[in-house]
Formats: structure tokens, C-alpha cells, sequence
């Protein structure tokens, strides 16, 4: 059985079979593999809230400048998948190891999708409570606060099923 070019090159020691039947090299390149998506995902979630701030700043509402900023670090959660996901056939992980992690990146993905949306409830109401119907229909508005709530407590319940 021809090794991975990446094998080739390390001591014995680390191409022994370690815990949950992976190599140690695998071992030892997984934190290095979640430091390096973290690092980039980082990275890549301030180009791409830059890049979305200029075009919100483009237009004449305030909410989605409001937006980008609140879901800046569900974005970079995002890119840390997207990079991890890339980067994991690298380490040729056996099967059961590799459905493992991919499951692990999945919930982390849906985690930040439900907190982005999470956050994107804050800005939606705090824009309506600050609108002029809010303002003429006060005690309609009112029952924001408890609107958000209910909105966040269902989409919480939605993300725990998910």
C-alpha cells in the first residue's frame, strides 16, 4: 500500500498506531489543523466583513451595517468550517474518524448559522422599535421586548431539533 507523500517524510514514532486507530501524526496535525482554520477563519471573516461593510455602507439604511458587525464572529465561525473542511482530507483520516469530524464541523456550521440568526433578531427589532410606527403606536410597540423573546425562543427550539 502506497503512504500519502505527507508520510514519506516523518520519523517512525509518529506513523505508530495511536488512540481510536489513527496515526500520531494525525493526532498531532488536528490541533494544528483547528489552529490554522481558527487563524484563517478569523482572517477571512474581517476581509469578507470588510468588503460587506463598504456595500452597506452603500446604501441609505442603517440595519445592514447594524448586521454585518453583529454577525461578525458567526461569519468567521463560518470561514473556520469552510477552511477546516478543506484542510481535513489532508490528514487521511480513516472513515469512522472522518465522519466524526465532518459531524462535529456540521454542528458547528448549523451553531452559527442559528447564532447569526440569533443576533440578526437584536437588529431587526431594534430597528422597528426605532421607526416612526413605533413611535405613533406605542403600546403596540410595547410588546417588542416580548415579540423578540418569543422570536429567539423559537428559533431556539428550531436550532435544537436541527
Amino acid at each position: 500500500m502506497d503512504r500519502p507523500s505527507l508520510e514519506r517524510f516523518l520519523p517512525a514514532p509518529l506513523l505508530e498506531r495511536g488512540p481510536q486507530g489513527l496515526l500520531w501524526w494525525q493526532w498531532a496535525a488536528l490541533p494544528a489543523l483547528l489552529v490554522l482554520s481558527l487563524a484563517a477563519g478569523w482572517l477571512l471573516g474581517r476581509l469578507t466583513r470588510r468588503a460587506l461593510g463598504r456595500l452597506a455602507r452603500r446604501t441609505r439604511t442603517p440595519w445592514d451595517e447594524i448586521l454585518v458587525e453583529r454577525s461578525s464572529v458567526p461569519l468567521a465561525a463560518l470561514w473556520s468550517v469552510a477552511v477546516a473542511a478543506a484542510l481535513l482530507p489532508l490528514l487521511d483520516l480513516p472513515a469512522g474518524a472522518a465522519g466524526r469530524v465532518g459531524h462535529l464541523l456540521d454542528a458547528i456550521t448549523y451553531l452559527a448559522l442559528f447564532w447569526a440568526g440569533y443576533r440578526a433578531i437584536d437588529v431587526a427589532f431594534g430597528i422597528v422599535a426605532g421607526t416612526p410606527w413605533a413611535r405613533e403606536h406605542v403600546q403596540l410597540a410595547g410588546h417588542l421586548p416580548t415579540g423578540r423573546r418569543l422570536v429567539k425562543a423559537l428559533l431556539l427550539a428550531v436550532g435544537a431539533v436541527a
